[in-house]
């Protein structure tokens, strides 16, 4: 991993005690928003997360959360069984993607809405991405099946995807734009560009073996 530059940024929030903040999987990641002073917003969960964090840029013109912009880029945020995903500002940008990974090339997919101002039931994320009693994701995840329910939720798992290599944008560019943006000005995107890239070390990631390239229409 090749580290970029830490630049610091004033905290506010702290990472509570007793709770992971290097969350492996989807019910951590709700114990820890859970942890943390109602109402969560996004930037505090970012913040708190321990480092280095592994972490690919890229456009995504294509998903959930659309951007073609080099200066708002998607952020894969990538741990060996855990991927969550960012987007500083646009459609999307409220929520946090996340997919567990179940088996080589398939995860299971669950959304957290953000300010989230009461502690989470182990579903809501599961149900968050359920659209007619599917999951939503099985529109550009291929070969979505259902898994064990949750609560009486369906949770569903499908392909595992990459961005294209093609569409990667260099850290320290984007790196670079955290450090220029003026919170006063662009408060939603400086929020998450600094709260990810502003309290330690970040380094480029890479994805699980096994994980298909998203093959861009």
């Amino acid at each position: 991993m090749t580290p970029i530059e830490p630049f610091e940024v004033e905290p506010t929030c702290v990472p509570p005690a007793g709770v992971s903040n290097a969350p492996q999987s989807i019910d951590e990641v709700v114990a820890l928003v859970g942890a943390l002073p109602m109402p969560v917003t996004l930037p505090c969960l970012l913040e708190v997360l321990a480092r280095p964090l592994h972490v690919v840029a890229s456009t995504s013109p294509f998903s959930a959360q659309p951007t073609e912009a080099t200066d708002n880029p998607r952020l894969f945020l990538l741990g060996p069984q855990l991927v969550m995903t960012v987007l500083p500002e646009g459609d999307g940008a409220e929520v946090l993607e996340l997919a567990q990974y179940v088996e080589p090339g398939q995860s299971i997919k669950a959304e957290i809405e953000f300010p989230v101002t009461e502690p989470l039931a182990p579903a809501d994320p599961y149900d968050h991405v359920l659209l007619g009693g599917v999951a939503s994701c099985g529109l550009c995840h291929d070969g979505q099946r259902q898994g064990e329910a949750i609560d009486g939720v369906p949770t569903y798992v499908s392909k595992a995807l990459a961005p294209n290599p093609q569409r990667r944008i260099s850290l320290a560019f984007v790196e670079q734009h955290a450090r220029d943006c003026d919170p006063q000005a662009d408060a939603v995107r400086c929020g998450v560009l600094r709260a990810v890239f502003g309290h330690g070390e970040v380094g480029a990631g890479s994805f699980v073996d096994g994980t298909e390239v998203c093959a861009d229409p």
